[in-house]
C-alpha cells in the first residue's frame, strides 16, 4: 500500500506497526489492532477490530458484517456531506443577497437621478 510517490499511507503504517507488534509480543493481530484503535480513539477502527475479534472468537460470518459496516459508513459519510453542503448554502446566501441589493441599487440609481 503505497502512494504514487512510493511512500506508505498512514493506514499501511498502522497495519505494519500492528503486525510487527503482534509478532514481537506473540499476541493476536486483532487484540493489538484493538489496543491501537483505543489509543488513536478511532471509532471506525475500533468497530473494525471488534468485528475481527468477534469473527475469530465466535466464528461469525465476517464478510456479511463487513458489508453492513461498509454500507453504514458510506451512509454516514453521505449524510455528513449533505450537512456540509447545506451549511455552505446557508453561508453563501448572505453574500448573494448583498450582490442582489447592489445590483438593484445600480439599476435604480439612474432613474432616481433623473427625477
Amino acid at each position: 500500500m503505497a502512494d504514487m510517490d512510493g511512500s506508505e499511507t498512514a493506514t499501511a503504517k498502522l497495519f505494519r506497526y500492528v503486525y510487527e507488534e503482534s509478532c514481537n509480543k506473540n499476541l493476536s493481530f486483532e487484540s493489538v489492532l484493538f489496543d491501537a484503535a483505543k489509543k488513536l480513539k478511532s471509532k471506525d477502527l475500533l468497530r473494525f477490530s471488534l468485528l475481527l475479534i468477534d469473527s475469530r472468537s465466535k466464528g461469525s460470518e465476517l464478510c456479511e458484517k463487513l458489508e453492513r459496516e461498509r454500507i453504514q459508513m458510506q451512509n454516514s459519510r453521505l449524510s455528513d456531506a449533505r450537512a456540509k453542503a447545506k451549511t455552505a448554502e446557508t453561508k453563501l446566501c448572505f453574500p448573494l443577497m448583498l450582490l442582489l441589493i447592489s445590483l438593484v441599487a445600480i439599476c435604480i440609481a439612474p432613474a432616481v437621478m433623473n427625477i
